[in-house]
């Protein structure tokens, strides 16, 4: 739980628009490695993806950084 607040929390803070970000945990079973969380982030298109979440950012918002 407190991995999940911590990493929900930061997401809101940096999480640009059109960024689709999602999160769960494994049910079906453990992993021998130990990994009981899952994240994907996906984006409004290729060339956002391949430029990171700088890429949908706007120019604005690139300069207060």
């Amino acid at each position: 739980d407190t991995w999940d607040q911590a990493y929900a929390n930061y997401m809101t803070e940096n999480n640009p628009g059109g960024m689709l970000n999602m999160m769960g945990d494994f049910t079906a079973r453990a992993s021998p490695e130990g990994e009981n969380r899952w994240v994907i982030n996906g984006f409004k298109g290729f060339k956002s993806a391949l430029g990171g979440a700088s890429a949908m950012r706007t120019d604005t918002q690139k300069v207060s950084q």
